[in-house]
This record gives structure tokens, sequence and C-alpha cells, in this order.
């Protein structure tokens, strides 16, 4: 009875996990910040309590605590170094010790999703456009991108069309929005027009010209109200 309850208590754990890395880009980001912090810290006091006992010399004991904190957010871990020590003969130690490294592992993993998954996340959000309302911003700066996050609900889609950094981009996806930074989505084109679907008149379609240069934002808006009467 004790096997059943902790293997199905496991798998019920198990997919909270999956579904927490499924969450939206902005809440996972917050999410996976402070476990991070918590990860973290929570391996230095580990390590640094364990081979501070195990070892005589400071400088080596921090150096192979520094070095196991790493190997934490690989997947691998350290305990048996250190499972000699006083405090960690407790159960209720151990399981919080197993318990920072998975928090540290989901951190690896949630990154790695972010990274890999940002063009996945691109053609999901491509997909449910059809069903959403569109917020169409031209240019990504720092109040662009600011506005943006006020727009953003689950019922309606920010594309962004422009040249970004980086970091900006980055921003952008941990929003849930859509960024096309590709010739044709900055000269509003036809066939940017027609991949997004805006010139379908089942949704509401509104748009922002927030570049810097105002020049360009007459000029995009222009082009965009051509290639919109084109596709129509």
């Amino acid at each position: 009875m004790v096997s059943l309850f902790v293997v199905v208590l496991t798998g019920i754990l198990f997919l909270l996990v999956l579904v927490s890395l499924g969450f939206q880009p902005k809440i996972n980001a917050k999410l996976s910040g402070w476990l991070l912090f918590f990860a973290a810290v929570s391996g230095a006091c580990i390590y640094g309590y364990g081979y501070s006992v195990i070892y005589r010399s400071i400088p080596q004991a921090i150096m192979r605590a520094l070095f196991s904190v790493f190997c934490m957010f690989l997947g691998r871990n350290e305990i048996s170094a250190v499972s000699a020590a006083p405090a960690f003969q407790n159960p209720a130690a151990q399981v919080f010790i197993y318990l920072v490294h998975l928090t540290a592992l989901y951190c690896t993993a949630s990154a790695v999703l972010t990274t890999i998954g940002s063009r996945l996340l691109k053609v999901l959000n491509l997909a449910l456009i059809n069903r959403k309302d569109i917020y169409l911003i031209y240019g990504v700066n720092d109040d662009s991108v600011a506005f943006a996050e006020k727009l953003q609900t689950k019922d309606n889609v920010v594309v962004f069309a422009g040249s970004a950094s980086n970091d900006k981009e980055g921003q952008i996806v941990r929003m849930g929005s859509i960024l096309f930074s590709d010739p044709s989505a900055r000269e509003a084109d036809e066939d940017f027009v027609r991949r997004t679907g805006m010139h379908r008149g089942n949704r509401k379609l509104q748009v922002y010209c927030l570049d810097e240069d105002p020049g360009r934002n007459i000029k995009y808006a222009k082009q965009l109200c051509e290639s919109l009467k084109s596709c129509r």
C-alpha cells in the first residue's frame, strides 16, 4: 500500500512539473527566477556546510562546494560526497536536499525549453491568431514593449513587426507575443498580411506605429493600408 502511494504521488508531482513548464513564458520566467535563487542559495548552504565538515582546508571546501552547486544545474548531484555530515543523517534534511536538486534541474529544463521552444511557441501562437483579435505594433523599443504588456490578454495576440535585439526578442517571447523581423514584416507587404491573417474581417485589428522615427511610422501605415486593400 505504501509503495502504491509513493508511485502515485511521484506520478502526480511529475505531471505538475510538466504542466508548470508549459506556463505562459511571462509567468514561467518569474517562477524560474525565484526558483533559481532558492536553488542556488540552498545549494551553497548544503554543500558549503557539508564540505566544511569533511575538508579541513577552507579554500578546498569553498571550491568543491562551488563546483557541486554548478553540477546541480547540470543534473548531476554530489550528495554522496557530503552524506557523512551529521546534519544530513536526518530524513527530513535528505528530503530537502533532493528537493533543492530537483528545483535546480527544473530551472535548467525551463531555460532550455524557453530557448529551443521559442520558434515552436511562435508557430503555436500563429495557429491561434485566427481565433484572436490582433494588435499589430510596428517598432521594437522600450516604450512599445511596455505598451504591449498592457495590451496582452488571453483574448488577443500582440504581433510586433521590426528589428529587435536579443534582449528585446526574449522579452517579447516571454510575455507571449510574436515578433516578425523579416523584410516582409518590416515592409508590411501582402505576404506578411496573409501570413498573419489580419486581412480577414472576422476579428478586430488594431495597429500602432511606434517606431522612434515618425517618418517610418507614416510610411509603414500607408503601406499596410495598401496591402490590406490588395488582400481583400
